[in-house]
C-alpha cells in the first residue's frame, strides 16, 4: 500500500481530534485497526496534509507532524477493520527509511534544545503507542545537512506489531512517499521557532 504526502507549505498542520471513524479519514491520519481475522491493518484515505520549511540556529530543512497514528474508534465491518481490544500493546516497526536526508523524530523532540542526530530513529527502530486508544504524532524530516541535494521523494516503510496480550498478527508492510519541493522551487515561507508551529507534546 502506497501512501503519499508532500512536504512543502508554509507551516505544520495542526488539526485537533475527531470523534468518529468517518472525522478520522477525512482527517488524515493513519488509522491502525485489525481485521476480522485477527491481523492488524490500516487504513490511510486524505494524504495531503501539506508540512514546512524551519530555518532555526539547530536545524534547518522541511519538518511536519503530519500523518500521525491513531487506534480506529468505530468497527467498520464493510471495510474488515474492527477496534482494537483494550490488552493490545501497539508498535510502528520502522522496515525501511529511504536515504537522502530523510528521517523521523520522537513526538517530543524540541528543535531548540535536542539533538537531532542521536534522535532520529531509522530502520529496526519502533514506534511504540501502547494501548488503545492512542492518537501520536511523530515529526517527518528532510534535515540540509543530510539531504543529499538531488532525491525529491523518500519512501517510508512500516508494519504494524502488537506486544500485548491479544497477540494480533502483523500486518502487510505499508509505504508512506514524502516529498519536498524539486531544487530551484524553494518557495516556501521559513518559520521562526519549531515550537510555535509544531503539535503540542502529547
Amino acid at each position: 500500500m502506497e501512501i503519499r504526502a508532500t512536504l512543502t507549505g508554509t507551516c505544520i498542520a495542526c488539526a485537533g481530534m475527531v470523534g468518529t471513524a468517518m472525522a478520522q479519514h477525512d482527517h488524515g491520519d493513519v488509522i491502525i485497526a485489525r481485521t476480522a481475522a485477527g491481523q492488524l491493518a490500516v487504513e490511510f484515505e486524505n494524504p495531503d496534509e501539506p508540512l514546512g520549511r524551519v530555518d532555526v540556529p539547530a536545524f534547518s530543512g522541511w519538518i511536519g507532524d503530519e500523518p500521525g497514528f491513531e487506534s480506529i474508534e468505530e468497527d467498520e465491518p464493510d471495510e474488515d477493520l474492527y477496534m482494537l481490544d483494550p490488552t493490545a500493546n501497539i508498535q510502528i516497526e520502522i522496515v525501511n527509511i529511504s536515504a537522502g536526508g530523510f528521517a523521523v523524530l520522537p513526538p517530543d523532540f524540541d528543535v531548540a534544545v535536542d539533538d537531532f542526530n542521536t534522535s532520529k530513529l531509522g530502520a529496526g527502530d519502533t514506534l511504540d503507542f501502547g494501548s488503545p486508544a492512542f492518537h501520536v504524532h511523530y515529526l517527518w524530516v528532510v534535515s540540509d545537512t543530510d539531504w543529499d541535494g538531488s532525491t525529491t521523494e523518500f519512501d517510508f516503510q512500516f508494519r504494524v506489531l502488537d506486544r500485548g496480550a491479544s497477540a494480533y498478527a502483523a500486518s502487510d508492510v505499508y509505504t508512506a512517499t514524502f516529498a519536498i519541493p524539486t531544487p530551484g522551487a524553494f518557495g516556501v515561507a521559513m518559520v521562526a521557532a519549531l515550537g510555535a508551529a509544531r503539535r503540542q507534546r502529547r
